[in-house]
């Protein structure tokens, strides 16, 4: 349409009017804001961003983007904070060459997917928001050249898998908030990858089965001195039914055996930790479990 062809054009000027105006100093704070007051997305607008290789912080939230251009980020040398929250996007394929990006924001878009090489070059980032999104899998490879990210936001969107490898290369991240997603169990193998100075841990409002493995990763987590689960007190358990409501925290002097396939809480009795490190449940139906005193 003639409209938005011309839209397209005039938003094309504005970019290059403001680049010029940048390199002259009149924008010392060199941000700026963008808008699409059209009901679809300009995408050619989008890419004429590449004329403005002096900004460094550049908001395009609260559009009706459903994607970018594979180039749009090609002259963006400068850019250290990039907004593209509340937008329509679906899938990241990939967000180009920006070696100056410290914080990035997808937060509340519809992203079910991100390409493992998505985030590749990427390397400076310290700030990344994905929250309320729909991702289902925190996968091995997409954070492979982050190591200098502080922060990772995912809360509120479908993850149930973290795989193993996928935390590892995060050697200075200080929150990773997973709240709000669809966990039921988490390997402490994957968190204890974590080799950082300290990171909190953000892991309430999920569907956690509240079984004794359960209850041994998180006590082993919470004995971990560079992991601090924050919202631990928050914890509740889904499942099973006779936890369902209960807070983790609640259960932590209760002992659990396995009857019928059927895990029960014995909350009549005391119980306390055997003084004897690597001692092992009489009823041997659970090895790896430490041994209890039941009175």
């Amino acid at each position: 349409p003639a409209n938005q062809e011309q839209a397209e054009g005039n938003v094309c000027l504005l970019l290059q009017l403001h680049s010029y105006l940048q390199q002259n100093s009149f924008f010392p704070d060199k941000m700026f804001r963008l808008v699409f007051a059209l009901t679809s997305p300009l995408l050619s607008a989008v890419q004429c961003l590449s004329s403005l290789q002096f900004l460094e912080r550049l908001d395009l939230s609260y559009n009706l983007l459903r994607g970018l251009p594979w180039d749009f980020s090609h002259s963006l040398s400068s850019l250290q904070e990039l907004r593209l929250d509340h937008n329509l996007l679906q899938h990241v394929a990939s967000l180009g060459e920006l070696d100056s990006l410290r914080k990035l924001d997808l937060s509340y878009n519809h992203i079910q997917s991100m390409d493992v090489g998505a985030l590749v070059g990427l390397s400076s980032l310290s700030v990344l928001s994905l929250e309320g999104n729909r991702l289902e899998v925190l996968r091995e490879g997409l954070l492979s050249r982050q190591q200098r990210l502080e922060v990772l936001k995912l809360g509120h969107n479908n993850v149930s898998l973290i795989e193993a490898e996928a935390l590892t290369p995060l050697r200075k991240l200080t929150l990773l908030s997973l709240r709000g997603n669809q966990l039921t169990h988490v390997k402490f193998k994957t968190l204890l990858k974590l080799q950082t100075t300290s990171t909190h841990l953000h892991m309430s409002s999920n569907p956690w089965f509240c079984d004794c493995e359960l209850q041994r990763v998180f006590g082993k987590i919470r004995r971990v001195r560079h992991l601090h689960v924050d919202d631990y007190e928050d914890v509740v358990c889904h499942a099973p039914a006779q936890q369902t409501g209960h807070t983790l925290a609640s259960l932590d002097t209760r002992l659990y055996t396995h009857t019928r396939g059927i895990w029960n809480p014995l909350t009549e009795f005391q119980v306390e930790l055997a003084p004897r490190r690597g001692d092992i449940c009489s009823a041997r139906t659970h090895t790896d479990l430490p041994c209890f005193l039941v009175r």
